[in-house]
């Protein structure tokens, strides 16, 4: 059935999700420059973000393999952040977009900080 006017439109899920990269090094001679995986994200760095996302509702932290997952006491929150990528999903269903944005853009600023310069996120 098709939509008949854009408020019919209900987004009931956010999710993102990007791997990282680190730059090419020069010290490859021996072959090919090639993308290189960061190290995993460190305690201390995981302690950091997360007590900068905790004012939205982020009550329990949990090591993964190579970083952390952060998520909600609720579960209307999941934010995954690992050397080699990061992971967020948002219940829309049960939160608001412009909310879910907010939480978003603080916690991948301060997880841009902690990461070696130039790396690369790809889409």
């Amino acid at each position: 059935m098709p939509l008949s006017k854009e408020n019919d439109l209900h987004l009931t899920q956010l999710m993102v999700t990007t791997p990282i990269f680190s730059p090419p090094t020069a010290a490859s001679a021996a072959g090919p420059l090639a993308l290189m995986r960061p190290n995993a994200l460190s305690p201390r760095d995981a302690s950091a973000i997360y007590a900068e996302v905790a004012r939205f509702g982020f009550g329990s932290m949990q090591g993964v393999p190579g970083g952390v997952q952060l998520a909600s006491a609720d579960g209307v929150s999941v934010l995954t952040l690992t050397g080699t990528g990061w992971q967020f999903m948002e219940d829309l269903t049960r939160s608001a977009f412009p909310v879910a944005v907010s939480k978003l853009s603080v916690a991948i600023r301060t997880f841009l900080q902690k990461l070696p310069p130039n790396t690369l996120m790809l889409d």
